[in-house]
C-alpha cells in the first residue's frame, strides 16, 4: 500500500476556499443588512421624538393650529430627509382629536411615516380660524 505524501490535495484546498468564501459572503450580507436596519431605526426614533414634541407643544397650547385640514408644520430645522410634519385637529364629542404625523424619505429607500393621536380639551388648544 502506498502512503500519501504530507499536505493537502488541490481538490481539498479548493473545497475549503469555496466554503470559506460562501460563509464570508453570508456574513458580509448580514452585516450590511444590520447597518440598513440601524439607519431605519435611527430615522424612526428621530421621527417619533419629533411627533412626541409637536403633540406635546400642541396639547399644551404652545403651537397655534386650526381645526380641519392637516396643517404643514416644520418646527426648526428638518431632522430627516424630505421631512413633512402635519397637525390635524378634528372635533370629537366635547373634545378635540389631535393627530400629528411625520413623513420622510428613508435613507434606505421608500417613504415612511409615524403618527400619534390624542384627545385634548378644547380650552387647552390654541385654535386659529381657518383661512380662505
Amino acid at each position: 500500500m502506498r502512503r500519501r505524501p504530507g499536505g493537502f490535495l488541490l481538490v481539498e484546498l479548493v473545497t475549503a476556499i469555496t466554503i470559506f468564501c460562501a460563509v464570508l459572503l453570508v456574513l458580509l450580507f448580514a452585516i450590511s443588512r444590520a447597518g440598513e436596519l440601524a439607519a431605519v431605526n435611527l430615522e424612526r426614533t428621530q421621527a417619533a421624538a419629533l411627533v412626541s414634541q409637536v403633540l406635546d407643544e400642541t396639547c399644551r397650547g404652545l403651537l397655534e393650529v386650526r381645526e380641519g385640514e392637516g396643517v404643514p408644520l416644520l418646527p426648526g430645522e428638518p431632522r430627516l430627509t424630505e421631512e413633512r410634519c402635519t397637525v390635524k385637529v378634528e372635533p370629537w364629542a366635547d373634545l378635540r382629536k389631535v393627530t400629528v404625523t411625520v413623513a420622510w424619505q428613508s435613507a434606505v429607500g421608500g417613504r415612511r411615516s409615524v403618527s400619534a393621536t390624542t384627545l385634548v380639551r378644547t380650552k387647552r388648544l390654541k385654535l386659529t380660524e381657518a383661512g380662505p
